[in-house]
């Protein structure tokens, strides 16, 4: 089984087939207000989960360790799904998907190593305050409570139904209207059943399993199968022995706007690619209004009238060219005669982000301005040998002005531009540069990959991140805190969680939340041994000093390898730091991580000749 575990949990727990983390970055997933909403509930539901569990009266302490304490969530949407996943890993809390399709399920158990994080999601956002206003995940979380049994109906009741009729009436009888009027039970489940759905009157293995139980009570034998009666464990006692060993709590909080609504049939407008052929394209998908989905899930988007979001494309190198990318303020048909040079248009003038491509030397040069107002040229090292992607995020600032920013690979990482505008974009779309030499026809390429999101709930900078934390090893709280005060670095650090220890021969660790990355740097640099400060995210491109951009990219990684290598397994655990993030298993990926569809044309796209012949059959002499 293809097992997501991170190293710091041990595999002999997992019980069922996990998804890969190596696309999640809990520290990116922070950055949008509708997964930091659902991350809070998550946290203290699980947590609620652990205090239930120690308040057990009925249990002894040595004999948690052969009870499972459990939680059942709703089916989830899958972005949400694989959050809660990552979660309780931090929990140390052991995750399985049970269910099939539409009614595929997370289901969390409580075991004896779980614990409650010291790090919550608001500690992961540099100078917030907001951990030490609402008080600490430990104080503010409340215990689950154990579900309540479900009450059999009465006989009665159910004898009082109507039968079914016969499929042979139901052919016979006249068609009618169906009654709008009528419900379906209460407990039905819609949508895409498991084999393994016992609420389905068709479920063939159901029967049978029944059948089986009924001739081994019987004492026969059943032909063909060579079970006899009595020769393995009993299937009725296994279950109530597994019922004893699982106690099952109830949710405290709502989800029902991160659920699949299996009433819902619409799905969002996407086009994922752009043809440049010498003319602009847009799109409706290409739009900063947010959807019917994104509003769900962020109830301020509706009250709020600005314009937010990420947009997202690539470009390979080899098959790419000149290409622009326009800000929009309302219809595309009023910014066309801006863009295309004919006249003035009826709407505001739009802003351009021009890029010209420079394959020898490996770079990009790109300007920024009105339609028919660019400024200078730039240079733009490239991060990546066969492909670029860029993204651009735009959302209000505090000043009144639009913030416009731009970078390479993964938001909100090598950022190369900024800039505060007096415009609220609507739509973006792609074009053809605005100067070409004389006598050249470019060859038409595409823009692929591209794609806009967070445009209800992408929040301000400072970003999320894992830059302005400090492992201290070997000192407690107390001891962190009379260190910090005799070098005079009180000032600089927010808050001073202690970590417990992952062994019995390991020591306390501390883990200082300072206020900025480069005061992270400094308190480390003061202390000196024993102090570490993390290293993750690559924040300006092109990085100071740097030589060769591609090589920087590799020191980066390699840096950032090396330091998650010396924290301790609790740090890791508590920053969300995973095997999958420190070794790649598609490393052909780099930069954006796109959908497994385009994974799969770049992987044929580079394929050259014909297929290989087979090997030659073994002669045995």
């Amino acid at each position: 089984q293809d097992t997501w575990f991170p190293r710091f949990l041990c595999r002999a727990c997992a019980a069922h087939a996990m998804e890969s983390l190596e696309d999640v970055d809990l520290a990116k997933e922070l950055n949008f207000r509708g997964r930091v909403r659902f991350l809070e509930l998550v946290e203290e539901e699980l947590a609620g989960l652990i205090l239930a569990a120690r308040a057990q009266p009925d249990v002894a302490p040595e004999k948690l360790a052969d009870r499972l304490f459990r939680l059942v969530f709703p089916p989830l949407k899958p972005r949400f799904a694989m959050l809660l996943q990552v979660t309780a890993a931090r929990f140390n809390l052991k995750a399985s998907l049970r269910g099939w399709g539409d009614d595929r399920r997370v289901v969390v158990d409580s075991t004896a190593g779980a614990r409650l994080p010291a790090v919550e999601c608001s500690d992961f956002f540099p100078g917030s305050d907001v951990g030490r206003m609402r008080g600490r995940l430990g104080k503010r979380a409340r215990a689950a409570q154990p579900r309540r049994p479900a009450v059999a109906a009465p006989v009665e009741a159910a004898a009082a139904e109507p039968r079914e009729t016969s499929p042979k009436k139901e052919l016979s009888s006249p068609s009618k209207e169906p009654n709008p009027s009528r419900k379906p039970p209460a407990g039905a489940r819609r949508g895409m059943q498991g084999w393994s759905d016992e609420s389905s009157d068709d479920d063939w293995i159901a029967k049978r399993r029944k059948a089986s139980a009924a001739s081994a009570a019987s004492g026969k034998v059943v032909k063909g199968r060579g079970f006899k009666p009595g020769g393995g464990e009993d299937a009725a006692s296994a279950a109530a022995a597994l019922d004893d060993h699982i106690l099952e709590f109830e949710l405290q909080k709502d989800y029902a706007k991160y659920t699949v609504d299996l009433e819902v049939n619409w799905s969002p407008h996407r086009k994922p690619w752009a043809e440049l052929a010498g003319g602009w394209e847009f799109s409706g998908a290409w739009s900063f209004e947010p959807d019917e989905q994104e509003q769900l899930e962020d109830a301020q988007s509706r009250q709020r009238r600005d314009a937010r979001g990420v947009a997202v494309w690539r470009v390979e190198h080899a098959k790419g060219g000149n290409f622009s990318v326009a800000l929009i303020v309302g219809s595309p048909g009023e910014a066309r005669p801006w863009l295309e040079g004919r006249s003035s248009g009826r709407g505001e003038e739009p802003f351009v982000l021009e890029f010209r491509l420079d394959a020898p030397n490996k770079t990009w040069e790109f300007r920024f301005g009105r339609a028919t107002n660019r400024q200078a040229w730039k240079p733009l090292p490239w991060s990546n040998m066969h492909r670029s992607s860029f993204w651009l995020a735009t959302l209000p600032g505090e000043d009144g002005k639009q913030h416009i920013m731009v970078g390479l690979d993964e938001f909100p990482e090598r950022r190369f531009f900024f800039a505060k505008v007096r415009f609220r974009p609507s739509a973006f779309g792609f074009g053809p540069p605005a100067e070409e030499p004389r006598g050249s026809r470019p060859e038409p390429f595409y823009v692929r990959d591209v794609v806009i999101f967070g445009r209800a709930s992408l929040l301000p900078p400072p970003f999320a991140q894992r830059d302005h934390f400090v492992e201290l090893a070997g000192k407690s709280r107390s001891e962190a805190n009379k260190l910090l005060e005799r070098l005079g670095l009180s000032d600089k650090v927010v808050s001073t969680l202690e970590l417990g220890a992952a062994g019995a021969d390991e020591s306390a660790t501390s883990l200082l939340v300072c206020t900025s990355s480069a005061e992270a740097v400094a308190v480390a640099e003061e202390i000196g041994a024993g102090a570490t400060a993390v290293l993750s995210s690559q924040w300006a491109w092109p990085p100071a000093g740097a030589g060769d951009s591609l090589e920087a990219v590799r020191a980066h990684a390699a840096s950032s390898r090396d330091c998650w290598s010396k924290l301790g397994s609790e740090v890791t655990r508590e920053l969300a730091i995973f095997e999958e993030h420190t070794q790649r298993r598609t490393k052909h990926l780099e930069g954006m991580r796109i959908e497994k569809t385009s994974a799969a044309r770049t992987i044929l796209g580079n394929l050259r000749g014909a297929a290989p012949l087979p090997k030659p059959p073994e002669v045995q002499r």
